[in-house]
């Protein structure tokens, strides 16, 4: 009997003891981190005419079109549009959160942008992949970054917590698909609709149709 009550006092001690590091870890990880949890996803000018926030689901082809529309407009008029990439990993996209999770430790390390323009370019390889974890390894390579580093970053549970987190904001928002966006504050879904709307407030004509942004 009082062996039967040593293991269960043992067995409490070890799973609470897991719990406090677990804990310990998240806090961590968002006192450390969450200062540069967005900054590293801003690009432009705050004060910028035209201000967007792109809710985006890297394994979704539409949200690949439209940021490499984006780029493309920035890269034309830097000076009258600031950009805001937030998460919304969509469920039926079974490597997103992994996705996700690779380009949040990529801008962690000052990749965010040169990682996420890279895996968007190569998504239809990866997405059709059982494990794309190599194929965005090779990718944290190309960049110049450390894959064991960054794959360290990624096996973080607090980061997962912290991109569900933004996701349940968004739908908080009304957001049910990706990509939509919030341009001056108004909801754009989808990225005809989101070019419209940007050549409206840019004062140009829209082109008939877009050449994808290369880089």
């Amino acid at each position: 009997m009082a062996q039967s009550q040593k293991l269960k006092v043992t067995l409490l001690i070890v799973v609470l003891a897991a719990g406090l590091v677990a804990g310990i870890r998240y806090f961590a990880w968002k006192n450390v981190q969450t200062a540069d949890w967005t900054t590293f996803r801003k690009q432009g000018d705050p004060q910028s005419p035209i201000k967007i926030t792109e809710y985006i689901d890297l394994q979704c082809p539409a949200c690949a079109y439209g940021s490499q529309q984006l780029q493309g407009l920035i890269e034309q008029h830097a000076n009258k549009i600031f950009l805001e990439v937030r998460f919304h990993p969509l469920g039926v996209h079974v490597h997103s959160m992994a996705a996700t999770k690779f380009a949040v430790c990529a801008g962690q390390q000052g990749k965010f942008w040169p990682f996420m323009h890279l895996i968007l370019k190569r998504q239809q390889a990866w997405s059709e992949l059982t494990d794309p974890q190599p194929a965005f390894l090779e990718a944290v390579k190309d960049i110049q970054l450390n894959p064991q580093s960054v794959l360290a970053c990624t096996n973080d549970d607090a980061l997962r917590v912290k991109v569900l987190e933004e996701k349940d904001a968004g739908a908080a928002l009304g957001i049910k698909s990706t990509p939509t966006y919030f341009i001056n504050g108004k909801m754009v879904v989808g990225v005809a609709s989101m070019l419209d709307e940007v050549y409206r407030l840019l004062g140009i004509p829209k082109p008939v149709e877009p050449a994808p942004f290369q880089k």
